[in-house]
């Protein structure tokens, strides 16, 4: 069973496909992916065409805060962004899933993706969770682990779809304005229902 965990900025998603890691899912981390994907000499090269030279240090290595920076500096620059690094992140994706699937070594595949509903694959998962939270709970973990200011965290808040666009297109809403203990009881419950019924 491949699910699909997302959630808005500082919602906790990744601390619930933590949980989910510690019972034995399989885990895939789209942003690790991504990283991986900009790495890549032909999309970071797309990258400097479009954000200038000052997104890489002297070695060529990508400036994630600059090229940050100027992504959320403006919906186009954004959209720009995504044009260039969703498709090959999205193939890159799609192929992981099949190999976990196909690997068979853990039955639940967990994919840790925030932009799951932009993306429009809704189809590669049998179940969609979201991961909800109030948003100034999210505003104030990003800001305590970040670094970044308020308004850099409603930046990127704002270039989310609303967390009311995701609790009406999810399967399962789990609520995360508690603490990590109420977070694992419901991990709990809901690894209990996937493993013991099959697509139940």
């Amino acid at each position: 069973m491949v699910i699909g965990i997302t959630g808005g900025i500082g919602s906790g998603k990744s601390s619930f496909v933590q949980l989910l890691a510690a019972r034995g899912a399989k885990v895939i981390d789209a942003d690790k992916v991504g990283h991986q994907v900009i790495e890549g000499e032909g999309v970071r090269r797309e990258l400097v065409r479009a954000f200038g030279e000052e997104i890489v240090d002297e070695r060529g290595k990508l400036k994630r805060s600059k090229l940050g920076e100027k992504a959320f500096s403006s919906q186009e620059n954004l959209k720009l962004l995504n044009d260039i690094v969703h498709p090959p992140l999205f193939e890159e994706l799609k192929h992981q899933i099949k190999e976990a699937v196909e690997d068979g070594q853990g039955h639940i595949v967990a994919v840790d993706a925030a932009l799951l509903f932009e993306w429009g694959e809704l189809g590669l998962f049998d179940r969609v969770v979201v991961i909800e939270a109030s948003q100034e709970i999210r505003q104030q973990r990003v800001m305590a682990r970040s670094g970044l200011s308020a308004q850099q965290v409603q930046q990127r808040m704002a270039a989310q779809l609303s967390s009311g666009e995701k609790v009406a297109r999810a399967d399962v809403v789990v609520d995360n304005n508690s603490n990590l203990e109420t977070l694992e009881r419901q991990a709990t419950s809901l690894w209990r229902q996937w493993t013991c019924n099959g697509n139940g």
